[in-house]
């Protein structure tokens, strides 16, 4: 099997509800893409770890992963601790392709989110 997966990653929280949204984006986003394994996994603190994540990945017959870092800027968890991580999982998986995206926080489609919340209802 030669799949294509999506490492959704986060930073990780001890609060269950944050990393329970990222695993239900997960759940979303392989609704939506279908033929693709999507996997959630974070940087620290909740499980799985990105290097448990990777493997889930692989052991479900993915070659080729996208990295998406979930996070609100690019910092050195993005620039530098998410490549180094992949490429240590990718040395015991060479044959594993890794491509990483730009941070999502920094995409200006998230100003309507962000214009949204300002102008809701205070109170909800």
């Amino acid at each position: 099997m030669n799949r294509e997966g999506i490492l959704l990653i986060a930073h990780g929280s001890r609060e269950e509800i944050a990393n329970r949204e990222l695993v239900e984006m997960a759940e979303r986003l392989s609704r939506r893409f279908g033929d693709r394994e999507v996997v959630a996994c974070f940087l620290e603190i909740a499980s799985p770890s990105i290097p448990e994540g990777f493997r889930m990945a692989v052991e479900r017959g993915c070659r080729e992963l996208c990295a998406v870092p979930f996070f609100l800027a690019t910092g050195a968890h993005v620039g530098q601790d998410i490549p180094r991580i992949l490429a240590e999982c990718r040395a015991d998986h060479p044959e594993v392709g890794v491509r990483i995206t730009a941070a999502v926080g920094p995409d200006p489609r998230l100003d309507d989110i962000a214009v949204a919340r300002i102008e809701s209802d205070p109170r909800s």
